[in-house]
C-alpha cells in the first residue's frame, strides 16, 4: 500500500486495508473446502519434512554471526535497533524499508 509503513493495520487510512483483508477473506470463505487426511502426517508431509529439517543440527557459523552482532554489529544503529526492539518489530522492519543504512562510524554504515 502506497505510503503506508509496515504496522498496515495501525495506519490513519487503515479502513483501505481492512477493506481489502474483508474481501480476500470473503472470497477464500466462498471456495469449498477441502479436506486433506492428516491419517500419515507424522510419515510424511510438508510438516513432518519441516521436522525432520528443524531437527538437523544448525549451521556452527551461527554462534560466530551471533557475536558478532552482539558486539562489533552494534556499530550499526539497524542492529542495534533490532537488538532493542526485536528484529521482527515493527520500527526495525520500517528502519529496513528506509534503505539508508546509518552507524556510529563508517564501519557501522557498512554493516
Amino acid at each position: 500500500m502506497p505510503g503506508f509503513y509496515h504496522a498496515i493495520f495501525h495506519e490513519k487510512e487503515r479502513q483501505l486495508v481492512v477493506s481489502k483483508a474483508r474481501d480476500f477473506v470473503l472470497e477464500c470463505f466462498q471456495q469449498a473446502m477441502r479436506r486433506e487426511s492428516l491419517l500419515h502426517a507424522d510419515l510424511r508431509g510438508y510438516t513432518k519434512d519441516e521436522f525432520d529439517r528443524l531437527c538437523r543440527p544448525g549451521n556452527p557459523l551461527f554462534g560466530l554471526m551471533r557475536l558478532g552482532m552482539k558486539t562489533i554489529g552494534r556499530l550499526s544503529l539497524g542492529i542495534r535497533l533490532g537488538w532493542a526492539a526485536g528484529f521482527d518489530s515493527g520500527r526495525t522492519l520500517d528502519y529496513v524499508y528506509e534503505n539508508q543504512p546509518r552507524g556510529i562510524t563508517s564501519l557501522g554504515c557498512w554493516i
